[in-house]
């Protein structure tokens, strides 16, 4: 690393061919241009606008450089203005990683452009000419310095122009949130597919719809700042990426992520919710198999699909189609109630502490015919009456209204193999204050949330390890197994992961879930035949003279048999 020449600067410097090392990635945005890979569609600058080239750039020499057509888009000052950029969201007084990404697209001689860099009112670069740090023109070079978040939870990025106009084409921020515990991806819908709220649109609000860097309070405002905050504060670490943004005016597909090409595997949930973009096949083949695997995903509000805000879904139902639900309509806000009668399992873990949650019922679930592999649970019903989902619609027609019913939803869950799914009724429970229809400052939706987002991350899974040995392996499934066989006397507590008084099927899938295997021929065959003994004896040694028989009998059994459940 160098240090800058300020030698009170709070940045550090890194040479741009230092090798990174691992760490969390919470903010890439692509300046000037859509998402492309973790690179999300430019947003959240002030001042300035875009410019795209057509000429490739190369990323010769550089590592761990963003995909090369992110460097052939920027944002840029135009006509010798500045601009600005803030990451919010952050923990006051952490160091953070910021990486500033550049190319010359523009000029083909060094000395026309130069500017300042400002961080947090900090200049780090100083009459900075891309064309001479990177080597040449449509050469990309990358900045890298650390940044201590301000007492608000901010880094603030100023671009000031000295020659021609000051530049960036992509701005990464990595370090810790206020979680660091499990990973939960939010994918955030683009411009003109209802994603983002402009000030053209609404004149009173131009905050971007369900966004988890956004806090504002103003009345009917769609951040999702504080749900963000909210998990943070459970100890979750929360990222965001957002879709692309079409060029052409009225409604849009949008530019959709390909999951294809992202390593889903690295976050332990992903919510699809704030109206996101038509996807390919192969974008929800690596979605679903990301679910079959472990992963998990929520699905939430997709019902204000394009430009006509009254347009049924018909982006989060081709992931649904897979699973047997149909996402339906919105007909308006109501609350769900334990003191009513309203849970349908109510001592669900994600209603612990949750008498009452309400939304706006944009987005019910239809349970269907359940896929392969897949077993639901339908928690709480949809209320009143229900806009069918009948596509295709137009001119802001809604679907047909009909009384709901047993299949109808305002929360249900599903194991999908090894995996698990979520659908919920409304993003609109997740607003700031003041939020539209309602907002998680409401009855109990804080707790709520993240209930329901603790369920998807695996938190309320029994403990396998039941052997106490603080590593989840084949000692913990043959240590099942002798409890399970127990014929009389004391039940072997060891098997008994979720503490009811039994060592039942219900035990045995915490362990596959947590050992991640999706079934009965584990890996207790990578057991001994020494290793199976010593178990019995102990297993015996802690249980009746029965049980100690039938514990050794097991064992045998076991080794006779290849280990075969």
């Amino acid at each position: 690393m160098l240090q800058l020449s300020n030698t009170n600067s709070p940045f550090t410097r890194a040479t741009r061919f230092e090798q990174l090392e691992s760490r969390l990635l919470l903010t890439a945005v692509n300046a000037g241009g859509p998402a492309i890979g973790l690179f999300a569609a430019s947003s959240g600058f002030v001042g300035g606008g875009n410019y795209t080239s057509s000429t490739p750039v190369s990323v010769a020499g550089v590592m761990d450089a963003a995909p090369t057509t992110v460097y052939q888009t920027e944002r840029t000052g135009q006509g010798g203005g500045d601009f600005n950029y803030s990451q919010a969201g952050l923990v006051p007084g952490n160091a953070y990683d910021v990486r500033l990404h550049f190319a010359e697209i523009y000029w083909s001689e060094s000395g026309k452009r130069s500017f300042d860099v400002l961080i947090n009112s900090t200049k780090v670069l100083d009459d900075y000419d891309v064309f001479v740090e990177a080597g040449g023109e449509d050469q990309a070079v990358i900045e890298e310095f650390t940044a201590t978040a301000t007492g608000s939870g901010r880094i603030d990025f100023e671009f000031l122009t000295e020659a021609d106009n000051a530049k960036v084409s992509a701005i990464e921020v990595i370090g810790e949130t206020q979680g660091g515990g499990e990973r939960v991806l939010f994918v955030r819908g683009g411009d003109r597919t209802g994603g983002f709220l402009e000030a053209n649109n609404d004149a009173g609000r131009t905050e971007q719809l369900a966004d988890i860097n956004n806090f504002e309070t103003n009345g009917g405002n769609h951040g999702w700042g504080t749900l963000a905050t909210t998990l943070q504060s459970a100890g979750m670490t929360v990222e965001q990426i957002t879709e692309g943004v079409e060029n052409s005016s009225g409604p849009a597909n949008g530019i959709h992520i390909d999951f294809e090409s992202v390593n889903l595997a690295q976050y332990d949930a992903v919510v699809l919710g704030s109206n996101n973009a038509v996807y390919d096949t192969a974008a929800i083949d690596a979605v679903e198999q990301y679910i079959r695997t472990g992963g998990a995903v929520l699905f939430i509000s997709d019902a204000n699909f394009g430009g006509n805000w009254a347009d049924a879904p018909n982006s989060d139902q081709q992931f649904l189609d897979r699973f047997g639900w149909t996402m339906n309509q919105d007909q308006g806000t109501y609350a769900v109630s334990r003191s009513a009668g309203e849970f349908d399992v109510p001592d669900h873990p994600i209603f612990d502490g949750v008498n009452t949650f309400d939304g706006e019922g944009v987005s019910p679930i239809v349970l269907g015919t359940p896929g392969t592999g897949v077993t639901e649970a339908l928690l709480a019903n949809a209320e009143g009456s229900t806009r069918v989902n009948t596509p295709p619609f137009g001119s802001n027609q809604q679907g047909n209204s009909r009384s709901v019913t047993a299949n109808d939803a305002a929360l249900t869950i599903a194991y999908v193999d090894q995996g698990r799914i979520a659908g919920h009724f409304d993003r609109n429970t997740f607003f700031n204050q003041n939020g539209a229809g309602t907002s998680i400052v409401r009855f109990d939706n804080s707790t709520y949330a993240v209930n329901l987002f603790s369920w998807l991350v695996g938190r309320f899974e029994p403990n396998a390890d039941f052997d106490n040995s603080s590593t989840v392996d084949g000692f913990d499934f043959l240590t099942w197994q002798i409890g399970f066989g127990a014929t009389s006397g004391a039940v072997h507590s060891e098997g008994d992961a979720n503490l009811d008084g039994a060592v039942n099927g219900q035990d045995l899938t915490g362990w596959y879930e947590q050992y991640g295997e999706s079934n009965s021929a584990v890996a207790a065959a990578q057991l001994a035949p020494g290793d199976l003994i010593a178990l019995a004896a102990r297993a015996a040694a802690e249980s009746t003279t029965e049980d100690a028989d039938t514990a050794t009998d097991m064992c045998f059994d076991q080794l006779g048999s290849g280990f075969a459940a």
